[in-house]
């Protein structure tokens, strides 16, 4: 009766047209930008935003998106990325809809954290340059060389490319950071409960990033970068904070929360306050 997509990878929009010439209509989830970028992030190889992509790209993203006529009714996590492709000309025919992501397990409570005492920072996703790990390292670095913040210790869950550059990183900050690889079921929940906040610092314009629920869930405020749907999901100074992905800004913005436990475990409340 309707056929749903939401990854074309290796199927192409040719999916479309076969649903199209039977007459069911078609539903796609946009979760990234394959249709407009053969890498899905609209990034250049040296992860600068691409503004004018070269013509190969162009008339791959051209061919693509001229099946979008096909498809009835297309959704998106955020608004940002359903606008994008808009804005590119595509969907002109389909009905609209933003369907923000949902929280994968909402504790029944969570943990009372302390205003003193250690404070644990966590990264949790694929540890990619498009993520943010190298901007995370680099502020984790001048916060480690200040003597103020010796109470921060800093966690990584997950895995990707930059493995071995965050495993580097741990070993040569033994008391001050932890790789955990991926975790699952009770280990991730056994970080997120003893976790202060959670950091997100994004270099591309990423969609709806469900970690920034998973920290919600579990009372925490998130850091997150002012990229793509990001915002449309942190309340700045509300339940987090949104910043520019540079590694000043985002070392200052956890200074926040280091110097001010108040302001950390407010944002905290009004984190779990959301996710509900």
């Amino acid at each position: 009766d309707i056929v749903h997509t939401n990854n074309l990878v290796g199927m192409t929009p040719s999916i479309w047209d076969a649903a199209h010439k039977k007459g069911i209509p078609v539903v796609h989830t946009l979760h990234d930008y394959h249709l407009l970028c053969p890498r899905t992030t609209l990034l250049r190889s040296d992860k600068s935003n691409c503004e004018n992509p070269p013509l190969p790209c162009k008339v791959l993203s051209r061919l693509k998106m001229r099946q979008t006529h096909q498809v009835a009714v297309v959704t998106a996590p955020s608004q940002f990325v359903l606008n994008r492709h808009l804005e590119a000309g595509g969907f002109l025919k389909a009905a609209t809809h933003v369907v923000p992501n949902a929280c994968e397990y909402l504790p029944p409570d969570v943990p009372d954290r302390p205003d003193n005492g250690p404070v644990h920072g966590l990264f949790l996703g694929q540890l990619d340059d498009h993520k943010g790990i190298l901007v995370l390292l680099e502020a984790l670095q001048i916060l480690f060389s200040d003597s103020r913040w010796d109470k921060l210790h800093f966690d990584f869950a997950g895995a990707g490319p930059f493995e071995t550059r965050v495993r580097d990183f741990c070993n040569s900050h033994p008391t001050r950071a932890t790789f955990h690889a991926v975790v699952k079921g009770q280990n991730k929940f056994d970080l997120l409960a003893k976790s202060s906040f959670l950091v997100v610092p994004s270099v591309w314009n990423d969609n709806y990033p469900l970690s920034i629920l998973d920290g919600f869930s579990w009372g925490l405020p998130v850091i997150g970068s002012n990229r793509g749907g990001i915002p449309e999901v942190i309340r700045h100074d509300q339940d987090g904070l949104i910043i520019e992905p540079e590694s000043s800004a985002l070392a200052g913005a956890i200074e926040r929360y280091l110097s001010d436990d108040n302001l950390r475990l407010k944002h905290g409340k009004s984190a779990r306050n959301r996710a509900e």
